[in-house]
């Protein structure tokens, strides 16, 4: 194999791993390039590692969410003047805050391609909303607004876009007028359950009967969605709905669940990655429920929820945003509906029962033509082409 160029990762966490950096990574380790990854200090983890070919070092430090910080500027400009003095062809950034630190070292070493691989739209990504006290929504805010104006600036700095959906790709390489590729997030493997597939039903006592409707990751619902998603399941004595994952966004779901002394929602630890399908194919419908309508990041999203289990190989049940309509509509396999309105959840459950069946055979055929394999000689193609430039 040709000895390639070497890339720089540069990642705002700690890498325990990510799983859309880890498939990155591992397509092209497997091509032959060369990777050094830094990313951000923990604890409990080596400063600096192997794995699988590529080494991890921890140098970024904890406040990287505190771009005035003197200890965070004083790390950009070391790190920065370090990192020109050695020898590398590619920064590859994941996400606005390491977009900003490759755009520095592009202006130490300008021959440099540079990535910008945006997990989120920042322009329509709000994120101190979520905060509750008013000073730290301010604070938030303003720092927000810095965040967004310096992506606005130096958005042209980026040689190439990747991201997550068709739809933010075209919002993003319009503004930056620079190319880019959609690169959408999908599980590693597809290993669906063969023979008896019975886990939820075991696991939690449930009759053969009981259509099971799972969701995987956070769980992030207003009070009102969330009553209503659940006085659905629990109005029909045949669903039952799972809860996969991120224990951390579910606490509130807990405790109205523990409250109203619900019977049918249940609760499952987080699963490897690697392994969403063999669990999500032994359910019988999958829930893609992440409405945001004010957020342009959120309501043009393609997220890892419909990856998950349309790749799973049953039908989907899914809130009506253009993007998740658009790959139903593509592959057949689901039902959408107004994620404000109940009725309009009820009539959609009703329906995807009705036409279970073919939805299911449609949803079979899903991971054949589309998964990770597939979707990653895109990446491949992308630096083909920085290779030729």
């Amino acid at each position: 194999m040709d000895i390639k160029s070497k890339i720089i990762f540069l990642l705002d966490n700690s890498y325990m791993p990510d799983s859309r950096v880890e498939n990155e990574i591992i397509v092209l380790l497997g091509e032959g390039y060369s990777i050094d990854m830094y990313c951000v200090k923990h604890n409990d983890l080596p400063k600096e590692e192997q794995e699988n070919g590529f080494r991890i070092l921890r140098e970024i430090p904890k406040n990287v969410h505190r771009p005035f910080s003197k200890e965070f500027r004083s790390f950009v400009k070391e790190f920065v003047n370090n990192l020109s003095q050695m020898e590398f062809d590619i920064v590859h950034c994941h996400d606005f805050r390491m977009f900003f630190l490759g755009c520095e070292i592009k202006k130490k070493k300008p021959e440099i391609t540079l990535v910008y691989d945006s997990h989120e739209y920042l322009a329509g990504y709000p994120y101190y909303r979520r905060s509750k006290e008013l000073k730290a929504r301010i604070k938030g805010f303003f720092i927000w607004n810095y965040y967004f104006q310096k992506e606005r600036r130096n958005l042209n700095k980026a040689d190439h876009i990747i991201t997550v959906s068709q739809t933010l790709l075209d919002l993003l390489v319009k503004r930056s007028g620079k190319p880019g590729i959609l690169l959408r997030n999908l599980p590693p493997t597809t290993q669906k359950c063969t023979g008896t597939c019975n886990y939820w039903h075991k696991k939690f006592n449930l009759t053969p009967e009981t259509k099971i409707i799972i969701h995987t990751g956070t769980a992030q619902f207003s009070g009102y969605r969330r009553t209503f998603l659940l006085e659905c399941v629990e109005e029909d004595p045949n669903l039952a709905l799972v809860f996969l994952g991120s224990s951390r966004t579910t606490e509130e779901m807990k405790s109205v669940v523990e409250e109203k002394k619900l019977k049918s929602t249940f609760f499952h630890d987080s699963v490897n990655r690697s392994e969403i399908t063999y669990y999500c194919s032994q359910a019988d419908i999958g829930l893609v429920y992440t409405w945001n309508k004010k957020w342009t990041s959120y309501w043009y999203a393609l997220p890892n929820k419909m990856m998950d289990v349309s790749l799973s190989g049953i039908p989907v049940l899914s809130t009506e945003q253009p993007e998740l309509k658009k790959f139903i509509d593509e592959f057949q396999h689901g039902i959408t509906f107004n994620g404000e309105e109940k009725s309009s959840l009820k009539e959609a459950i009703q329906l995807l029962l009705e036409k279970y069946d073919v939805l299911k055979s449609s949803a079979e055929k899903i991971a054949a033509k589309f998964n990770w394999e597939i979707e990653s000689r895109k990446l491949i193609g992308l630096y083909q082409q920085i290779e030729k430039s």
